[in-house]
């Protein structure tokens, strides 16, 4: 992770680093202080994180995202091989502006995957949020040096500013989808990354495709808490698919607290039996 540093000490440079999971743990404490320190004027860092939950090439089992989140990193979670160019993309965006370090979350299925696709320069559309702090418009600074309590301030700004433009970001540039908006069913589902379109295939062998309103989640981290309550109004119950975990159910429970949804399901069921499992791959069988 030291070896991206160039695209904070310096303008127009862009740093990106891959590393799979057992790998990026190594580099929580770099990648801590490359978020309070943030980046040079239009650099950005983008990580890509290979995360083998099938062990198929690793030593055991592992996920990156809980290390992201303690380094304060944003987490996109591409469910297709287009998402990832474009996620990648979006990530870069939003970490010249924001100053904050972006990860993909690329699992094996993906990783092994092939397709043939258009690209394009205009693709995808990109807009950047016009953030605001004390009334004026957010402009990043780099701080070189990050030591003891001088670090304060810095731990501040990443926690109620940056990660906040996250948010706003992923709210402006729609990486978080809800489907069959117009499904009268009480039970709603949330689906991380690869997980969406396991659900769908899941669903659609119950014959159920369009019956159950979805929420695709792109973005993982930080958890943009306005779509999710928008996703759950008027439904009873949510449930939580994801793999490992739980990592998105938690903050989904607290964004729908003193909503209109009485009951949040992931892991657990509802007689409290496990329901979701937290170990291995999922795909639509095991569903």
């Amino acid at each position: 992770a030291a070896s991206v540093t160039g695209s904070q000490y310096n303008g127009d440079v862009d740093g990106f680093w891959y590393g799979k999971a057992h790998g990026t743990k190594w580099a929580t404490d770099e990648l801590s202080l490359a978020n309070l320190s943030g980046s040079g004027t239009d650099s950005g860092v983008v990580l890509f994180c290979g995360d083998d939950h099938g062990a198929k090439s690793s030593g055991y089992p592992a996920g990156s995202e809980t290390v992201l989140r303690d380094a304060k990193t944003p987490v996109f979670y591409p469910s297709s091989i287009p998402e990832v160019i474009s996620y990648a993309h979006h990530a870069l965006a939003l970490s010249r502006y924001s100053g904050l370090a972006c990860a993909l979350k690329l699992v094996t299925p993906i990783c092994d995957g092939a397709a043939t696709l258009p690209v394009s320069p205009a693709e995808p559309c990109i807009t950047l949020p016009d953030y605001m702090v004390n009334g004026n418009p957010y402009r990043k600074t780099f701080h070189p040096v990050v030591i003891a309590t001088g670090s304060l301030p810095y731990e501040e700004e990443v926690a109620d500013i940056r990660l906040g433009i996250a948010r706003s970001y992923a709210q402006l540039n729609g990486i978080d989808q809800i489907v069959n908006t117009e499904s009268n069913c009480p039970l709603g589902i949330i689906a991380t990354g690869k997980s969406y379109p396991d659900v769908r295939l899941a669903l659609d062998a119950m014959g159920l495709g369009d019956e159950i309103r979805l929420l695709k989640l792109g973005l993982v981290y930080p958890l943009n808490h306005e779509i999710v309550q928008t996703f759950g109004h008027g439904l009873e119950s949510v449930l939580v698919v994801e793999e490992k975990g739980p990592f998105v159910e938690e903050p989904v429970a607290q964004a729908l607290f003193n909503t209109c949804v009485r009951r949040v399901y992931g892991k657990r069921g509802p007689d409290g039996n496990r329901l979701i499992p937290a170990h291995g791959e999922l795909n639509p069988d095991r569903l």
